[in-house]
């Protein structure tokens, strides 16, 4: 920082280092001084309106605000939690989410919002008084990392979208699988698994059954070990929404995955998902937990200092032989 001072990615870790030790407030705020500096087209794909005040912690009661879509589909899903937040605690009138296209249906389903606009259709956003990027919602409220407001479950599968999980034996544990993200996020190179390979020994564990939900990149290696693996279904070939994800997912026993939106999906639910990080994470995973405070659902598997992929698979075994032996969850 004192070295280079107008470099920005020096000032980004910085930023993030603040936030993933739980110095929330701080370290959002800090982000948002950082990101001023960049025009919208940084953060989203449709602009802001520019006759609508951004939200900058003003009293919301009986007022109406957007959060507005901004970066990935699991940033947008991990902040959604906040439509509720707004409504309930800080009483806004009403509360209008903007999002990707993809995420319209779920986010429809879930009933957090009063209404739901996709970036497709900005020219419809209705009166609002304020307008807010979801990263710069923790900028302006307390949060206590050990004492979040409750919000999950704040998604569910829509009741009317088919399940296209195939079906199997009852007594069978059932595990969603997603070992890939999209190859153009800045840290892919260590959050994603390197080859479905590395869960080898995992697919060799009797009377458990897995579910690809895996999209895109290693969707080829998917249908692959389709072909060769009796107790691996390629279910992602068939999933072409993410509100079918989220049917899917609603019928699994625990959901595995890397960091994607998938995970952001499952934590939502409130379904049992262990998600694999490399040594170095997404801030919001913070350093050394192995639980998460914004999904209490989920469970950290994180790649342990100088150790390669093999250890976390060994760790996840013992796990999941331990849940198949679980009546609880059969």
């Amino acid at each position: 920082m004192k070295r280079l001072p107008g470099e920005h990615h020096p000032r980004l870790y910085h930023v993030l280092h603040e936030i993933a030790r739980g110095r929330l407030q701080k370290g959002f705020r800090m982000r948002e001084e950082l990101m001023a500096r960049f025009g919208w087209k940084r953060r989203t794909t449709v602009e802001p309106p520019r006759h609508v005040t951004e939200w900058s912690g003003q009293s919301l009661e009986g007022k109406a605000i957007a959060i507005w879509s901004e970066f990935g589909l699991g940033d947008e899903i991990f902040f959604l939690r906040f439509a509720r937040f707004f409504r309930e605690q800080c009483g806004a009138k009403r509360v209008i989410v903007m999002c990707q296209p993809p995420l319209v249906e779920l986010y429809e389903a879930s009933g957090e919002a009063d209404e739901v606009v996709s970036t497709e259709s900005a020219a419809n956003l209705p009166d609002i008084d304020y307008w807010v990027y979801p990263h710069a919602i923790p900028a302006h409220l307390t949060l206590d990392l050990e004492a979040l407001p409750k919000a999950v479950p704040y998604l569910r599968a829509p009741s009317a979208v088919p399940s296209k999980l195939p079906i199997v034996a009852p007594n069978k544990l059932k595990v969603g699988l997603v070992f890939k993200g999209n190859p153009t996020h800045e840290n892919d190179r260590a959050r994603s698994l390197p080859s479905l390979a590395v869960l080898d020994d995992l697919l060799r564990i009797p009377d458990i059954e897995f579910f690809s939900l895996q999209k895109g990149a290693g969707a080829d290696e998917a249908a692959d070990y389709a072909q060769k693996h009796a107790n691996f279904h390629d279910v992602g070939a068939h999933i072409t929404t993410m509100a079918e994800t989220a049917k899917a997912i609603e019928s699994l026993d625990v959901v595995l995955t890397v960091d994607t939106s998938v995970a952001h999906v499952a934590g939502a639910m409130g379904k049992r998902v262990w998600m694999m990080l490399p040594f170095y994470g997404d801030w919001r995973w913070h350093y050394t937990r192995e639980d998460s405070p914004w999904y209490p659902t989920m469970r950290l598997f994180r790649k342990r200092h100088g150790c390669d992929w093999s250890e976390v698979v060994a760790r996840i075994a013992g796990h999941l032989k331990m849940l198949r032996d679980d009546t609880t969850c059969v």
